[in-house]
């Protein structure tokens, strides 16, 4: 049996995280969870769970987010999405959708050889990215990095623009605008703008 390059480059990462994340239990793991409340037109719609683990040099952030809206008729959307990173680098990354309870979308990213190998409901894409970073680290810390940033749960690269308001970004992707509001480098407030309604998420204090 053969195995491409790619595929055994996989392997080898699949193999060295596993590795690393065995060997993080043996270190002192910092743990973080941030909860924000969603809102749709001031009414409380869902909410939003961020929790980050991080041992010495590996990064691991598990995100849910559970809305119920009526936008304009009544929908259920669950996001969960789980990241794994190494010296701040993403390598591997796992996001399922779900609406009214059934599989919306799945996207799977995987650090490769050459670039990143983005599976976007059983389509497949080579990234040339030799870095990448998810937007998901951007609960935790303000986005001041040369790294590309990517919608974990979309495979869409961001751009990232600054404004003249300390600690207030636009992530700026095909279909959408964020706005981000950070204190103290914790995300405070998501504006997340589409064109008939904004969702907003909240730090619950």
């Amino acid at each position: 049996m053969r195995f491409s390059h790619k595929a055994f480059y996989s392997t080898i990462v699949i193999t060295l995280m596993t590795c690393l994340m065995m060997i993080s239990h043996l270190g002192t793991l910092n743990a973080q969870t941030l909860v924000y409340d969603a809102f749709l037109e001031n009414r409380k719609v869902g909410q939003l769970t961020v929790v980050k683990e991080e041992v010495d040099n590996v990064i691991r952030i598990h995100s849910r987010t559970e809305i119920r809206a009526n936008i304009p008729f009544l929908v259920t959307v669950e996001l969960d999405v789980k990241s794994s990173y190494l010296n701040g680098v993403l390598v591997e990354s796992k996001a399922v959708s779900t609406h009214n309870g059934k599989v919306y979308s799945t996207v799977n990213i995987m650090q490769s050889s050459d670039g990143y190998t983005l599976e976007k409901d059983d389509k497949i894409t080579e990234l040339t990215d030799e870095k990448l970073k998810g937007a998901d680290c951007f609960y935790f810390e303000e986005p001041r990095t040369s790294i590309q940033v990517i919608a974990l749960a979309s495979g869409e690269h961001y751009e990232i623009e600054t404004t003249t308001s300390p600690g207030e970004y636009v992530f700026v992707r095909d279909k959408r605008d964020e706005n981000r509001y950070y204190l103290n480098g914790i995300l405070q407030e998501v504006d997340i703008n589409h064109k008939l309604y904004t969702v907003i998420l909240k730090l619950v204090q």
